[in-house]
């Protein structure tokens, strides 16, 4: 139950960094991107303090604004459906890492839920994330957008974590061990029922996100005790296809459903955000090298 508890698995990968980054995803262009106003929130140091801190910025890496301070690790933002609101995991209060939310300017923080990597139903009435179920089993719960009325969503003994919602809130996909040492993703009802294996392979896979057109879901794949590359799926599990090499992760899908923004770590350079096109192509890294980078998510409306 190891990999439950480690939320936040940093994955590495080896290459060489010249005029193209290489490695993590193909070839990387270091040259600026098209102007892109676009949003994305991700989780980043500063460079000289302690802690991660959630910081903005335009799609293509440009006007970076700080909205949380230093001193403590807030990570892994998520939007919610109207742009207005951002959860994140903190360890703020008594250094347990816990969901917080702030609003989109960076104001009115609050504790939201206890547990982590918070996400909003569509309609905005409805909340999921991972809580600790017991002292080696971690679930996924589902409460009021507020974190009231807190409820677990399935029944696996060994557990669940990472869940996101369909678009139209009628499902919601997770990584789970229900047999057998494989993680694979998972899909069931908003209510609970109907659960069914969407992945089977071998390894884990985690970080599962559904693009906002619903045709598709992005994940991170990687064989056991080995780094974990972003992979795509048709909704229906079919059509499992990797669109980077070893080294990246956390996949987050632009509003219109074309693009992808994700994390990556080389040899020579700690993990930073990148962009790439959804089949892959025209990768850029958009973040600052020498600066500890992770978690993006793509704000869902312009």
């Amino acid at each position: 139950m190891g990999v439950f508890k480690n939320r936040h698995r940093i994955k590495i990968c080896f290459s060489a960094i010249s005029i193209v980054v290489s490695g993590c995803g193909g070839s990387h262009s270091v040259d600026p991107p098209l102007v892109d106003n676009r949003i994305i929130a991700f989780s980043a140091d500063s460079g000289v303090s302690r802690g991660l801190s959630i910081f903005l910025m335009h799609a293509d890496g440009s006007g970076k604004v700080r909205l949380t301070g230093e001193g403590a690790f807030d990570q892994f933002p998520s939007w919610s459906p109207d742009g207005s609101t951002i959860a994140f995991d903190s360890d703020r209060l008594g250094g347990v890492s816990r969901a917080w939310a702030i609003d989109a300017d960076g104001s009115n923080p609050r504790a939201l839920a206890n547990g982590y990597g918070a996400r909003w139903s569509p309609d905005g009435t409805k909340l999921i994330y991972t809580g600790q179920e017991s002292v080696s089993v971690y679930a996924v719960y589902i409460s009021n957008a507020d974190g009231s009325s807190q409820r677990r969503l399935t029944t696996n003994p060994a557990g669940e974590v990472r869940p996101a919602w369909s678009p139209d809130g009628r499902q919601i996909v997770f990584s789970a061990y229900p047999d057998g040492p494989d993680m694979n993703l998972y899909v069931v009802n908003d209510d609970g029922t109907g659960q069914r294996q969407l992945t089977h392979v071998s390894g884990f896979s985690d970080e599962a996100v559904w693009s906002p057109d619903g045709t598709r879901i992005a994940f991170e794949h990687g064989a056991a005790n080995q780094l974990a590359a972003v992979h795509v799926i048709n909704a229906d599990g079919t059509n499992d296809r990797a669109l980077t090499p070893l080294g990246c992760g956390v996949p987050s899908w632009s509003p219109d459903s074309q693009q992808i923004a994700y994390q990556c770590a080389t040899e020579t350079s700690l993990p930073r955000i990148y962009r790439m096109n959804a089949d892959g192509s025209q990768k850029r890294v958009i973040t600052t090298r020498g600066y500890f980078s992770i978690g993006p998510s793509w704000k869902p409306v312009e």
